[in-house]
């Protein structure tokens, strides 16, 4: 097998929680008085925990909270947003297939993610991955988030695997440089939104869809034929 070891970014890439995001935060800001943004605003601030967002929304809407009046306004940010995880979080097309036909074939799946712990798990177990995955690093571990390399590494350390071994799947900038960090391989997919938007991001791979994931992982065809790469190089 190419890739035996695969590690998974999740918000965007395995599962897309912008729903519940967009309307915990129009709650929190319609409370404070202020506009509501647009969803590709949204999006391109998004990636850095729930606390980043709202400070950049606040910036982008008016003057800046205090330190205390922002953490009340992240905490019910924060309250919303699970309130409604679960119910209108959206799994990636052909995700859940591909990674049981990894796993299937011998192939260890990880997530990492700069999400909470917690509500990452209640996400793998609600859209059916967590009989598949491994590990679960969220941001709130005592590890540095990504684009450190820290909990990537940390993951292939707990599996004693080589970095040549391993592929980071993702749907950023972020995950990109993280993969960089740790020195692995990047597969890259935008399996909600527009594919060009990881196209110019210079990762090794280029997935059209999850589909795609299975023969690179395993350096063959589903008539047992070895293949080159997908996209990329």
């Amino acid at each position: 097998m190419r890739f035996p070891y695969l590690v998974f970014d999740l918000d965007g890439t395995l599962v897309d929680t912008s729903p519940a995001l967009i309307r915990g935060l129009d709650e929190v800001l319609d409370g404070l008085g202020r506009r509501r943004l647009e969803a590709s605003t949204v999006s391109r601030i998004t990636g850095h925990g729930l606390r980043a967002l709202l400070r950049s929304a606040v910036l982008m809407t008016g003057e800046p909270l205090t330190d205390g009046d922002l953490s009340a306004a992240v905490a019910l940010f924060r309250a919303a947003y699970e309130r409604d995880l679960l119910a209108l979080a959206l799994a990636a097309p052909g995700a859940q297939a591909a990674l049981a036909a990894l796993s299937a074939r011998g192939a260890r799946c990880a997530v990492l993610t700069n999400k909470p712990t917690q509500s990452s798990v209640r996400l793998l177990v609600h859209q059916g991955y967590i009989d598949v995955v491994d590990y679960v690093v969220g941001g709130d571990l005592e590890l540095p988030r990504k684009p450190d390399a820290g909990g990537l590494l940390a993951i292939l350390d707990n599996w004693q695997a080589r970095r040549e071994e391993c592929l980071l799947v993702g749907s950023s900038r972020v995950d990109l440089q993280t993969a960089r960090n740790a020195e692995v391989r990047c597969a890259m997919i935008s399996p909600f939104g527009e594919p060009r938007s990881v196209f110019g991001l210079g990762a090794d791979y280029l997935l059209p869809n999850f589909e795609a994931l299975v023969p690179l992982a395993t350096g063959r065809s589903e008539t047992g034929e070895r293949i080159g790469v997908i996209i990329g190089g």
